[in-house]
């Protein structure tokens, strides 16, 4: 016996009870992820999903315990990342990375400045150690006053909406920041406006702006300490 209902309001598809009720990508699965994880780690440990793999006619496979993933992740030797295996895979192909076939700048650059996990892993901790993870506690005080100023905009109302008013704006306050950012970009951001609008004008904001950024009232921020963040 089991104390789970079909649940049909929420999507079409109904709760899961079973391993079989089980269908990541089936429309509506999200509404339902915490009925289903239990399942996964008592009956599915490594999911199979069929003809889901990277090449044609394999299959994928998505572990579900926090314990294995996390000896997989920490282990990159034995278990490589799938970035590292096509970047090896592109190299070993001996066309030049700009010149070969659906390969992007992205991995044109990580091909030719930093083509092992050992580089790739060292590049990226010296670009966000020192601003989140180990580096986070740098921005306590520029958190509590984004939160403090939100906070003085409606405790004085009887009543308030939590995301659009806190939950939504805090993150998007504290990333502009981070990034250096003017205060106009948090406006954009909590507009609610079209995603793709968004995203293109922060892009552009990006190209503008960092002049300005390095130079200005920001420039202990993220991009100001960049001298790479104008490559691809």
């Amino acid at each position: 016996m089991t104390d789970k209902t079909p649940n049909h309001s929420l999507s079409p598809q109904r709760c899961p009870v079973t391993l079989a009720d089980i269908d990541l990508f089936a429309e509506g699965a999200q509404e339902h992820w915490y009925e289903a994880y239990p399942i996964l780690h008592a009956e599915a440990p490594v999911l199979r999903l069929p003809g889901e793999g990277m090449y044609p006619d394999t299959d994928g496979y998505v572990l579900t315990r926090y314990e294995d993933i996390n000896t997989v992740v920490k282990d990159p030797v034995r278990f490589p990342p799938t970035l590292s295996l096509g970047i090896q895979a592109l190299l070993d192909s001996g066309v030049p990375p700009e010149e070969a076939p659906l390969t992007n700048a992205m991995l044109a650059s990580m091909a030719t400045l930093r083509p092992t996990n050992e580089l790739y892993r060292t590049h990226r901790q010296e670009l966000t150690d020192p601003w989140v993870g180990p580096g986070a506690s740098r921005h306590t005080e520029m958190i509590a006053r984004h939160a403090n100023a939100l906070i003085d905009d409606w405790i004085d109302r009887g009543e308030m909406d939590f995301i659009h008013e806190f939950a939504r704006p805090l993150p998007q306050r504290v990333m502009a920041s981070v990034l250096g950012f003017p205060r106009k970009t948090f406006r954009v951001w909590q507009s609610g406006g079209p995603l793709r609008w968004r995203l293109s004008y922060t892009a552009g904001r990006i190209a503008t702006c960092l002049p300005t950024i390095r130079s200005g009232p920001s420039s202990r921020s993220w991009m100001a300490s960049r001298n790479t963040c104008t490559r691809g």
